[in-house]
């Protein structure tokens, strides 16, 4: 039988793997969103290229957003396992 701390660690990494998939989902949806906008420009406004340097730092700075908070939940996740680690050992 497991102990209680592979339990904890185990759900850990569980809810790692769950966040990472939950943000790549949203960076793929802020790119097809930002791909919508760049052909209703195409569509609807005659200077489409503004429109589309619009659309792209849109989603580049969302993308930027989403990596600093994958970049702290991993400095969370490890924060965690190293005080679970000098638990165990003290």
């Amino acid at each position: 039988m497991r102990d209680k701390n592979d339990l904890i660690i185990e759900k850990i990494s569980n809810l790692k793997d769950f966040r990472h998939t939950l943000m790549l989902a949203f960076i793929a949806l802020t790119g097809g969103i930002s791909t919508i906008f760049v052909y209703l420009a195409d569509i609807k406004t005659k200077n489409e290229f503004i429109f589309r340097i619009s659309a792209f730092t849109i989603g580049f700075i969302v993308d930027i957003i989403l990596f600093f908070l994958i970049r702290e939940t991993n400095i969370d996740i490890q924060a965690i396992l190293k005080q679970q680690e000098s638990d165990n050992n003290g």
